[in-house]
């Protein structure tokens, strides 16, 4: 996204350099539109990394906790002498 922002403020400087001032007003207010909607994008991103990072560490919880009920049963069949 950092990209985005340098390309955005190099053509945010071309456009004033080349067009007439009411041109870039109405650029520079476009700008501001894309500007928050690249915040935006990066808040989402953001928030979808930590949904992964939860996701996978519910994921490994969620393995410990079968591996667990797994011994748990071993040992209880043992224990009924089935095993």
């Amino acid at each position: 996204m950092e990209r985005a922002h340098e390309a955005l403020n190099r053509l945010m400087e071309a456009i004033a350099y080349h067009a007439p001032p009411d041109l870039v007003w109405q650029a520079e207010a476009w700008a501001r539109v894309v500007r928050e909607a690249l915040r935006q994008g990066e808040e989402a991103l953001r928030s979808l990394e930590a949904a992964q990072a939860r996701e996978r560490h519910y994921r490994a919880v969620e393995e410990r906790m079968r591996h667990a009920l797994a011994l748990i049963e071993l040992e209880a069949r043992r224990g009924r002498g089935e095993g």
